[in-house]
């Protein structure tokens, strides 16, 4: 009867279905499946569902140019910090010696490895959403391992572990059964690793990057090995004095270089480009890379005022959460070819500081970028963040503070009251959500370079500044309709944790399309929000 009915009609029946329905149809009827792939207008309201967001009434746009729309704008807040609809994909921190922190959706998992009683344990929270009709939950998992787990990617049922017996060997296996991994042609990987040393690791795709550093410090001990861990064909070998932060993409890799002398090169980042895989044989080994594609200096002093790099990133958690001053780390979000880095004013007389500038970073525009052209512009953030009470919203420099998922949106954690601030943070906490242009697919804003801070007001008189550099790059567009200034709607509330949070905790935020999960890094104890 089904296949009598006209393709018109069908679409017109199935118009009436919600997006859960329609993921439903799909899998009930193959002719409904094949209707709803042919339909610009089905695939849209599939689309919305899966990122969260709701279609605009006033938009004129085509169907097919709204499904593309909102496709590129999933497509980024995947890239931004979880894989697909059916696996996982690192957030924040690291498998190393110590723990991780994944998302998938509503779900957030952190894993601990005893390197004693050889013990993995995954603890999960799930968020209510009423999108995928997901009820809130919390579950865990304890497995007992003989090896220390150092990369992962649940997307892939991957993982990379470094047997006890042979700390130089690191095995690519499956996360689900912790047996060899059948997509790959080489189940080990070499790496240079001692007794005293960690290893870091970071996955995207078929690529995997690795170094090793010794454990308490900084600095790696080698270079960064780019693999395809599928072939097992080395594609590059930077050789560069960089700090254990690196982030891989399908092309680049970016490495954070922190500024410890007045006589070297201010704190930067150098980026790096990955050969194409496909003109790469498994046994040809690259000459080691020294010089970078591009780098990109981080400014220690904007406005007449000096400036501090927080202690947060993809450091490993061990290093604990009061860095030396002149020792600073970096924190920084990637979201699809883009890259922000977040810098914090830190005085020295304090244990506390706010957000002050970030920077972002086109990456976009460096794929076809040579070493002897100039450095791309960047741009500039000025945070001026006050809560609703006029005080200002501070944030401690503990890790994990500031989460960037879904569309721009920044969360910040702080105290309510910052005139009554403790030590360390306490169970009363204070939570900021900033909203940048939700769809950022309009085309970029039109703004010019300013040789000092502007002072603006937005719609409802709360304070925003702006600097940036002219853009000389053709494909500068890949900034399309992120602004220039903090946003306008701002959304604060205290909240208390279910638990008992340790008095030394960090706190976590994981952004999802209905709410968010604030949880502490150590004992999982969480709070539920909704946005």
């Amino acid at each position: 009867m089904l296949a009598n009915l006209p393709a018109e009609l069908l679409v017109k029946i199935l118009d009436n279905l919600d997006s859960f329905a329609l993921t439903s149809c799909r899998f009930v009827n193959r002719s409904f499946d094949d209707v709803i792939k042919s339909s610009s207008l089905l695939q849209y309201k599939l689309e919305l569902g899966l990122a969260g967001v709701d279609a605009n009434p006033a938009c004129t746009l085509a169907p097919s140019e709204c499904l593309e729309a909102v496709r590129s704008y999933r497509r980024g807040w995947e890239n931004l910090a979880w894989s697909s609809s059916d696996g996982w994909r690192e957030a924040t921190g690291s498998v190393s010696h110590n723990r991780g922190t994944f998302t998938l959706g509503e779900v957030v998992a952190k894993g601990d490895d005893d390197h004693y009683y050889y013990k993995l344990r995954t603890q999960r929270l799930q968020l209510k959403s009423r999108h995928r009709r997901l009820e809130e939950r919390t579950w865990s998992e304890d497995r007992p391992i003989n090896i220390i787990p150092v990369g992962i990617d649940p997307s892939q049922d991957l993982l990379f572990a470094i047997p006890n017996a042979n700390c130089g060997e690191v095995r690519i296996l499956t996360l689900s059964t912790f047996e060899p991994h059948p997509g790959v042609a080489h189940p080990t990987v070499s790496l240079p690793v001692g007794q005293e040393s960690s290893v870091e690791m970071d996955v995207y795709k078929s690529n995997v990057a690795a170094a090793t550093h010794l454990r308490f410090t900084f600095k790696f001990e080698g270079s960064i090995l780019v693999y395809n861990w599928r072939t097992g064909a080395m594609l590059v070998e930077i050789s560069y004095p960089c700090d254990d932060f690196f982030f891989l993409t399908e092309d680049l890799v970016a490495c954070y270089v922190t500024w410890r002398d007045p006589t070297d090169r201010p704190s930067h980042f150098a980026v790096f480009r990955i050969p194409d895989t496909r003109n790469v044989a498994p046994s040809q080994e690259p000459s080691p890379t020294t010089t970078p594609l591009c780098v990109f200096d981080l400014p220690h002093s904007i406005d007449g005022k000096s400036w501090y790099l927080a202690w947060q990133g993809r450091m490993n958690s061990s290093y604990g959460s009061c860095p030396p001053p002149n020792d600073p780390a970096v924190p920084f979000y990637a979201s699809g070819r883009r890259l922000l880095f977040t810098l914090w004013s830190l005085p020295y007389s304090s244990f506390w500081g706010s957000p002050e500038c970030s920077l972002i970073i086109p990456l976009r525009t460096l794929l076809n970028h040579a070493p002897s052209e100039p450095t791309p512009s960047t741009t500039v953030f000025h945070w001026d963040t006050w809560g609703p009470s006029g005080t200002r919203l501070l944030s401690g420099i503990d890790a994990r503070q500031m989460s960037l998922q879904f569309g721009w949106k920044i969360a910040r954690l702080g105290p309510p009251d910052p005139s009554n601030m403790p030590l360390w943070p306490s169970r009363d906490v204070g939570i900021t959500v900033y909203d940048f242009n939700p769809l950022p697919f309009h085309g970029p804003p039109d703004v010019t370079e300013r040789e000092e801070w502007e002072p603006e007001t937005d719609a409802v008189g709360r304070t925003k500044r702006v600097v940036t550099s002219p853009s000389s790059c053709p494909d500068s567009a890949e900034l399309a309709g992120v602004q220039t200034y903090l946003p306008y709607r701002i959304t604060s509330a205290p909240f208390e944790l279910r638990g008992r949070a340790a008095d030394h905790d960090n706190y976590e935020i994981s952004l999802g399309e209905d709410g968010m999960i604030v949880w502490t890094h150590l004992t999982l104890d969480y709070a539920v929000l909704t946005i």
